[in-house]
């Protein structure tokens, strides 16, 4: 069986009957009473630009996409249309399609919109660019927030919101709070779904920049061909499509406040020296500008990785990683805050319940026990949306074990797999029972993993760190944790 790809290029004869020099001229004989409804009927956003980026067409699905007027906008270079920078005008530079490609673009006035896109190239007969048709369709459906002439965004979150006792966590905040005062430059390290965004917004709201911008950034999402004008703006007439007036950048927009630059590690490496000189001195200069601009930004970034890690393989500037880690934070993964789980599931149990119109839940022992043992590679984000489906699917408002079976499912794999991996490292099976048994806690299992293996080897620190798969300063820190002499 064959599958279909649409071709990212075709010329107007196999489209409609005849050939037209101008983009205008065909879409003005598509508005006739006999195409209009075969256009209307595509299941996506359709958005048509002529080869300087100008609008000639938008179909009621699309206008209801953008939020735009299908008939005012025609005519209008697709820039100053949106309050974001087209990803098309990519396709438009390039003269080249794609197919089915993702995109997360950062709108001023509706926050992140995340949309499926597919651009195709118009030629003529004889092979000359007349524009670009753009197919998108939202992924995601967040409430879009109506259009806004103000490009700040406030803080959603504050200390108290974030949710803990535990003391990796307790030291997090008690840092964050001490230097939410000053300017420096803060590095905010976690793995994904710890909560580093809600650490930026309140760092940003307990600081004396609060009443500025809160304007976030994520380098993963945005294409590297777009990154510099996202970050630094562009004067008008800079290039095919752009608006005429020019844009600012995302520095501009947080003059006075604060720039969250999220997934900092995954800045295109010729960005980054950039990014420094406009870090050490606030001066921006917009693309295709002759004059720098003057910023006062605070800097707040963070990452998933081990941004140091980075700077070792030379996929990041080690100057820039001094600037932007004046102070580095450290947050901790859920399965290190195990004593942590019970609050937040009161915390999200009652705080969902509430959005889903059912009882507060109560979580029994069973439960509890079930969820402290995994080891939540999703950590917050994770927990909430399996309480979020535990709730959903409940018949009443005492959830047990049961009601997390997806869960306990990946704790049988993780069991198995275990005993497999320790059976080759010559720990027999009843031993991997007795440190994976469902009665205990992942704090009781991996103190037990380090004694019984420390025993095995009679207390030779680098052997038990090569078994558990540790570095011998984590095993350090480790046997500190526990009180356990090595």
């Amino acid at each position: 069986m064959s599958s279909y790809a649409p071709n990212t290029e075709f010329c107007l004869p196999e489209l409609l009957t005849g050939s037209y020099r101008s983009f205008d001229k065909l879409f003005s004989a598509a508005n006739n009473a006999f195409i209009q409804p075969f256009l209307q009927a595509v299941p996506e956003g359709m958005i048509v630009l002529d080869k300087d980026g100008r609008i000639v067409y938008l179909n009621n699905c699309g206008a209801m996409l953008l939020d735009l007027d299908p008939q005012s906008v025609v005519g209008m270079f697709v820039s100053d249309a949106v309050d974001f920078t087209p990803t098309i005008l990519s396709a438009l530079e390039s003269g080249e399609g794609y197919i089915e490609r993702d995109f997360a673009i950062q709108s001023p006035s509706r926050g992140l919109l995340r949309f499926t896109k597919s651009a195709v190239v118009v030629r003529d007969d004889e092979g000359q660019m007349l524009g670009v048709v753009d197919y998108f369709r939202r992924t995601s459906i967040p409430e879009f927030r109506p259009r806004s002439t103000c490009n700040t965004m406030t803080a959603r979150y504050r200390f108290q919101d974030i949710i803990g006792s535990s003391l990796g966590l307790r030291h997090a905040v008690e840092v964050a709070r001490k230097i939410a005062n000053v300017d420096s430059s803060v590095l905010l390290q976690g793995e994904s779904g710890t909560g580093k965004e809600m650490f930026a917004h309140a760092i940003h709201e307990n600081g004396a920049r609060r009443n500025g911008p809160l304007i976030t950034i994520n380098c993963a999402s945005i294409p590297e061909s777009l990154m510099e004008s996202e970050l630094f703006g562009y004067a008008g007439g800079t290039f095919t499509g752009a608006n005429r007036t020019g844009r600012s950048g995302v520095f501009e927009q947080a003059n006075g406040g604060t720039l969250f630059l999220d997934e900092i590690a995954e800045l295109p490496f010729n960005l980054q020296a950039k990014l420094l000189r406009v870090l050490q001195d606030g001066l921006v200069k917009r693309l295709g500008a002759q004059k720098p601009i003057q910023t006062d930004v605070r800097i707040i970034a963070a990452t998933n990785s081990e941004l140091r890690n980075a700077v070792d393989k030379n996929r990041f500037r080690l100057d820039l990683y001094y600037r932007l880690a004046v102070v580095t934070i450290q947050i901790p993964p859920l399965r290190e805050r195990v004593e942590d789980i019970e609050i937040l599931l009161k915390h999200f149990g009652s705080m969902i319940a509430e959005d889903l119109g059912k009882r507060k839940p109560v979580f029994d022992r069973s439960a509890i026990s079930l969820l402290s043992t995994y080891r939540w590679p999703g950590n917050v984000r994770e927990l909430k949306n399996e309480i979020e489906r535990a709730l959903i699917l409940a018949e009443n408002s005492v959830l047990t074990k049961a009601d997390f079976q997806s869960i306990a499912a990946r704790l049988d794999r993780f069991s198995t797999d275990k005993q497999r991996d320790f059976s080759h490292k010559g720990i027999s099976c009843e031993d991997c029972f007795m440190l994976y048994g469902n009665n205990n806690s992942l704090i009781e299992i991996e103190r037990a993993a380090i004694v019984n293996t420390l025993s095995r080897v009679a207390g030779n620190v680098s052997r038990a760190a090569r078994i558990l798969g540790i570095s011998r300063n984590t095993l350090y820190r480790k046997l500190e944790q526990f009180n356990i002499s090595g």
